[in-house]
C-alpha cells in the first residue's frame, strides 16, 4: 500500500483550484469580448462568477484586465473621432 502524502494531495488540489479560476477567467474575457462589451475588473468578475480580489491578487490576470481595458478605450476613441 502507498503512503498517503497529504501536503502533495493539498499542493494538487490547491492547482487545480487555480487552474479552474483561470478557465473560468478566460472564458469570461472572451464572452465580454465577444459581446463587444466593456472589460473591467467588475465586469469580468460578475461574468466568471469569482470575487475581484482573486483578480486584483494575480499580477499577471491584473495586467491583462488593466491592457485590455486601455486597448478597449483606445478603440472606442478611434472610433468616436472618425463619427
Amino acid at each position: 500500500m502507498t503512503e498517503y502524502d497529504r501536503k502533495e494531495h493539498l499542493k494538487r488540489l490547491h492547482e487545480e483550484r487555480k487552474d479552474n479560476t483561470r478557465k473560468k477567467i478566460d472564458n469570461a474575457i472572451q464572452k465580454l469580448i465577444r459581446a463587444n462589451s466593456n472589460i473591467n475588473f467588475n465586469s469580468v468578475a460578475e461574468e466568471a462568477g469569482i470575487s475581484k480580489a482573486t483578480l486584483y491578487n494575480n499580477p499577471e490576470i491584473r495586467k491583462r484586465i488593466e491592457s485590455l481595458r486601455e486597448q478597449l478605450k483606445f478603440a472606442y476613441a478611434e472610433v468616436y473621432k472618425k463619427i
